[in-house]
């Protein structure tokens, strides 16, 4: 992957993908607004799922959460990626501006393009509460599949998502381009290895606030690759 990943993560690094399958839906409450989220158990220190995380029997998650390195103050996070592809398994070509549309249709105060240390062009919101572009994230990728420290990897139950609860005002969130400006203009886009996008949406909770599946406090990490159509 062209795409530097530990430069888009909050920790830790992706493993290949392969996704073909039907498109992940949310539940739609019908309305981009915060009137349309129930932020009840948030009196309580409690915010509704993204990703419904339960415990099991023997105390271990669901879903296994990527830890920080040692030493240093970062939070678990909860880390999930996609491709965009077509049902021959080529890459889906956007432009950067048709991408910002997609995922944030309501905004337009995206930062001007800044330059990682990894030679990443990258774009940002922040305060990224745009349920609808949520959404379209979302149904740009098949299915999205679980980092893990080993060969194996775990697809999301689309049963345990609702992209409704980030409308929760308990919650920091930013939604980022990674354009990979080294790329070989030789290289074939359409190739997952050669794929120079990646669009990635951070989120953590505030302050003296936890998951209510779990009464955990960790962040969660969620990265579609694609790549980019010229204009």
């Amino acid at each position: 992957m062209k795409i530097k990943r530990k430069s888009i993560l909050l920790s830790s690094a992706f493993l290949s993908i392969a996704v073909v399958a039907t498109p992940i839906v949310l539940t739609s409450c019908g309305n981009t607004s915060n009137n349309s989220y129930d932020d009840s158990d948030e009196r309580n220190g409690k915010v509704k799922d993204i990703i419904n995380n339960p415990k099991n029997s023997d105390g271990s998650l669901k879903y296994e959460l990527t830890q920080p390195s040692d030493g240093t103050s970062e939070k678990p996070t909860l880390t999930f990626a996609g491709t965009h592809e077509n049902e021959s398994g080529e890459i889906q070509l956007k432009t950067i501006d048709e991408i910002k549309k997609d995922v944030a249709p309501n905004r337009s105060d995206w930062s001007d393009p800044t330059v990682d240390e990894f030679d990443n062009e990258v774009y940002k919101l922040e305060n990224y509460n745009d349920l609808q572009g949520f959404q379209n994230f979302w149904k740009l990728a098949s299915d999205f599949y679980i980092d893990y420290s080993d060969t194996t990897s775990t697809k999301l139950d689309k049963t345990d998502l609702d992209g409704n609860n980030i409308l929760s005002n308990s919650l920091n969130k930013e939604i980022l381009i990674f354009k990979d400006v080294s790329s070989s203009e030789e290289e074939d886009p359409q190739q997952e290895d050669n794929a120079p996008i990646v669009v990635v949406v951070n989120i953590s909770l505030k302050p003296d606030f936890v998951w209510k599946s779990n009464g955990l406090d960790y962040s969660l990490s969620f990265a579609v690759y694609l790549a980019e159509k010229t204009e």
